[in-house]
């Protein structure tokens, strides 16, 4: 469609054209063209990643605003443990399958890209799998050690309720660390592994008109009466998370 506004078929009779002097601003209409489709389809992909990251960032203030840090401390350490515990793993298989697999649509190779993207997804599996193993039976041990600097709170008899919001304790009736919003995080850690995975198909076919339409749509019709609901409920860490 692009090379056919200026009564072309390909890039390669465009330059044809503009070398036999025909048509000797093809070139530059080219250009301007791939320019702005380019910029319009970043500026789409960005809202996609934004749909996910705004509700991430937002859950964690809103966490910390309405329930105290112990809740906040709990959602920030499990989100960093996200990449230690697979998704580091995904990250440079999803930048191949992005690679690879636009190479293999552009070049015509659809059954190579099916059978490309069944690989993946048995590999991803798998990595699932690894992912339960190592983390639900260490449910404590890798608690502990995520939030080790907290452990400090413990020291100071002030800062004996924020330890206990964080790990439970005394009186403390809620969500801890090691208890049930652990136990959210790792379906979570499997969840965050094919996201990324079938994001990174979405990339490679380029479709990133559905990617932009189902973030908004996720983000207006999950995210935001989610987070009302867990802010009107008084919701737990768990939850919030």
């Amino acid at each position: 469609q692009r090379y056919g506004e200026i009564g072309v078929e390909s890039a390669t009779d465009a330059e044809a054209v503009a070398v036999a002097g025909g048509i000797r601003r093809t070139p530059t209409r080219i250009s301007l063209m791939d320019w702005r489709n380019t910029a319009i389809e970043g500026l789409i992909a960005m809202v996609a990643d934004l749909a996910v990251q705004v509700p991430q960032t937002v859950g964690v203030y809103m966490a910390g605003f309405h329930m105290g840090i112990g809740a906040m401390y709990q959602i920030s350490a499990l989100q960093a443990a996200f990449p230690q515990y697979g998704i580091a793993w995904v990250q440079g298989l999803a930048l191949g399958f992005k690679i690879i697999g636009s190479t293999q649509l552009g070049a015509g190779d659809f059954e190579g890209f099916a059978q490309f993207f069944f690989v993946v997804v048995a590999y991803v599996c798998m990595l699932t799998m690894v992912s339960l193993a190592t983390t639900w039976p260490f449910t404590n041990t890798i608690s502990f050690d995520l939030s080790d600097q907290a452990c400090e709170y413990a020291s100071e008899l002030g800062c004996l309720p924020i330890y206990a919001s964080i790990f439970g304790g005394g009186n403390y009736v809620g969500d801890t660390l090691q208890g049930s919003s652990f136990t959210a995080f790792i379906p979570a850690l499997c969840a965050v592994c094919f996201y990324r995975t079938f994001k990174a198909g979405l990339y490679a076919c380029q479709d990133f008109n559905y990617m932009a339409k189902s973030g908004l749509i996720t983000f207006t019709f999950v995210f935001i009466p989610s987070a009302v609901l867990v802010t009107h409920w008084r919701a737990g860490a768990t939850s919030t998370f």
